[in-house]
């Protein structure tokens, strides 16, 4: 008999989680960008609503950029650091909570202007 292969289901479901939000983040990254644009195609952003949406932007673009870095990190991870793993995941997903809020605050900014 050939010797079956034993497959870790925690890599395999961290490894997939870490994949969506990454996915994820590209989408929000280029919603992020476009709205910028509008922001200042639209010449909202020389209005105090429009200052208050650009600097919500530029909080959520920042925490955009630090979950890039942690999907990095987690990456790098082995499954032997579960614990730290797990750390990451969680301000992973404070931060996601944060830039979505700040996003949906900065529409309601843009739809006011």
């Amino acid at each position: 008999m050939g010797r079956a292969a034993v497959v870790r289901l925690e890599s395999y479901r961290q490894a997939k989680r870490v994949d969506w939000y990454s996915r994820r983040l590209d989408e929000v990254v280029d919603n992020t960008r476009s709205t910028v644009a509008h922001l200042f195609e639209s010449g909202i952003i020389f209005q105090p609503t429009g200052l208050k949406a650009g600097r919500g932007l530029l909080r959520a673009y920042e925490n955009l950029l630090r979950i890039r870095s942690l999907l990095g990190r987690l990456k790098r991870l082995t499954m032997g650091r579960r614990l730290e793993s797990g750390v990451v995941l969680d301000e992973i997903e404070t931060l996601v909570d944060e830039t979505n809020r700040l996003v949906e605050q900065t529409r309601n900014y843009i739809s006011k202007g």
